[in-house]
């Protein structure tokens, strides 16, 4: 009645309009059947909206976390949720921060890359500030919590995902309006049958048939749910159809650098030896003095030791100074790892070396310094590892229709060339700001290209929101850049771009089949039911049948398996 009132033609109105008149006619089973077929077709939207809710959730329960509170003078494990402002937080090795707060007593390195881009920990002493999304690399401490945001991010999140069912893909707005013409001719069929043959029988057929194009409304729809539910599977948070169908279309990627094509494990990238020893003599003093640490610096010296089948040197005494270095005596030898700063304190001169590694930072690598009792024997360079499968990711984003791949990254000029020639990427902008990094990707979109952003951080939150498509890789990345990003890849894995572009195409090809599988089927039977091929119960089961045929064809979506291997990581390394 409302619509009618405002003099709107829905299919609400048609069904009502129907069931009225074949009561009216004495036909109580057709006007249940209508009634049955409109309950049905909404029921079958409801479940698969629930579908793609509950698979979107599970990824959602990933981000659950607790933290350590002190309750007088002892530590308490309480949900985020539930820290207030003034709460004293404790921060143990390996934890996430989940407050931004002011460091009252210990000390750590924390890792804000996340936040800042930045690979290399920073050290946090009392006084210091900490951010929600960073992460203590080594050390405990004691946070007065100032902000506590978890449980607004978790509300909003929630809400995107609520939103991302009611975000439609351009191609659902084609089967709506496919669904509004079938409509219009169904009204039309069903009167030019009822006055041509005169028979209420078939007329009522007709109405069966086009009465409810559920099929053509639900073509699109469940392809798209059916494809959201199997990314979630994957652990990929697509926010909404229309970012579905929009990945596969794009022309343009550009990619940060640090914790996206990079991983947050730095490794041995150059020796400098000052010294007359061999490079593996150096590195057993240096894995021998860091067998015990926990830094990431120490663990990629470990790496390349055991890589070469280094045993280490048993120390009589190991001392660490966060932020700094480490010093072990092994045997009669005083061993020092550490910054220039580190060394110099302990009274080496280290003039000539910080000359000679000059060259390593001008790479953009983090260099420490490795000294024998007074001698600086080396000056080890680090950078962090390139994820084994990031070039055949950019080959197959050029196979597959991609005409650019751009490197938008605030590292150095030499170590973001660097990484484009070794990948293939064709075009580098590097030293840029976060706010540059937005700038440029408005500057690629060039009219009417479309544009994907990958990045992991907060410093990429911008770009990530200005780019047709962001994507965040959000395992080591940040709350701020998940919630700007239109994907969210929970793995942390290159090949996940591929899958959701492949993903897009396929489901763009199944809506296109569930298309015909509804138009032709509802023609078809509007035609058999005014020559009188079809009775109205014939026509319901009709109806049914085919809305089952859409459902079962966009079902094939939920195991979707890409025709061309995803690149993997070569046996044997670590992603």
């Amino acid at each position: 009645l409302r619509h009618a009132k405002q003099k709107r033609f829905t299919m609400e109105g048609f069904l009502a309009a129907g069931c009225v008149a074949a009561t009216a006619a004495g036909q109580a089973v057709t006007a249940l059947e209508i009634l049955w077929i409109h309950a049905g077709a909404e029921t079958l939207k409801a479940y698969v909206a629930e579908r793609s809710r509950r698979s979107i959730s599970a990824i959602l329960d990933l981000t659950a976390k607790n933290t350590f509170i002190l309750a007088g003078e002892v530590e308490v494990e309480v949900p985020v949720t539930a820290v207030k402002p003034r709460d004293i937080v404790v921060l143990h090795t390996g934890e996430k921060i989940s407050v931004d707060g002011q460091v009252i007593s210990g000390e750590a390195l924390v890792d804000e890359s996340p936040i800042t881009g930045r690979a290399e920990p920073e050290l946090r002493t009392a006084g210091d500030k900490v951010f929600a999304g960073a992460y203590v690399r080594q050390g405990i401490i004691h946070v007065r919590a100032e902000c506590v945001g978890d449980a607004t991010y978790l509300a909003r999140i929630m809400r995107l995902v609520e939103d991302s069912l009611e975000n439609k893909a351009p191609i659902e707005n084609t089967g709506d309006e496919l669904a509004r013409r079938l409509l219009r001719i169904g009204m039309w069929s069903t009167l030019g049958t009822l006055v041509l043959t005169g028979s209420l029988w078939r007329a009522f057929t007709v109405l069966l048939v086009m009465a409810c194009p559920c099929a053509t409304v639900l073509s699109a729809s469940t392809a798209i749910s059916s494809a959201l539910s199997a990314a979630a599977k994957r652990g990929i948070l697509i926010k909404g159809g229309r970012y579905l169908e929009e990945v596969g279309k794009a022309e343009v990627v550009c990619f940060d650098k640090t914790g996206t094509l990079t991983t947050n494990q730095p490794r041995i990238e150059a020796i400098l030896n000052f010294s007359d020893m061999s490079e593996n003599e150096l590195l057993l003093w240096a894995y021998s003095a860091e067998m015990h640490n926990h830094h990431p610096l120490a663990l990629a010296i470990k790496h390349e030791a055991v890589s070469r089948g280094i045993d280490p040197l048993s120390h009589i005494e190991c001392d660490f100074t966060l932020g700094k270095g480490v010093k072990a005596t092994i045997g009669h030898d005083v061993i020092r790892l550490g910054n220039r700063r580190y060394l110099d304190e302990a009274g080496i001169d280290t003039a000539r070396a910080g000359q000679r590694a000059d060259m390593l930072n001008d790479r953009g690598l983090t260099v420490i310094f490795l000294a024998k009792n007074d001698t600086v024997l080396a000056a080890l360079g680090f950078a962090n590892e390139l994820r084994p499968d990031a070039a055949a990711t950019v080959r197959e984003l050029y196979r597959t229709g991609v005409s650019k791949v751009a490197l938008v990254t605030g590292d150095t000029a030499n170590t973001a060339l660097t990484l484009c020639e070794s990948l293939g990427i064709d075009e580098c902008r590097h030293s840029v700001l976060p706010e540059q990094k937005a700038d440029i990707v408005r500057e690629l979109k060039n009219g009417d290209r479309r544009v994907i952003m990958v990045g992991d951080g907060i410093n990429d939150a911008l770009a990530l929101a200005d780019a047709d498509i962001g994507i965040a890789m959000s395992a080591g990345g940040s709350d701020v850049a998940i919630e700007a990003a239109d994907i969210a890849l929970v793995k942390d894995d290159l090949a996940d771009i591929l899958y959701v572009r492949d993903l897009s195409r396929q489901t763009l090809r199944v809506a296109r089949q569930n298309f015909w599988i509804a138009t032709s089927t509802n023609l078809g039977g509007a035609v058999a039911g005014a020559v009188g091929l079809l009775s109205p119960v014939a026509a319901g089961l009709l109806h049914i049948v085919h809305t089952l045929g859409v459902l079962a064809n966009s079902s094939r979506l939920l195991a979707y398996k890409p025709a061309i291997p995803l690149p993997a990581a070569p046996s044997g390394e670590a992603a």
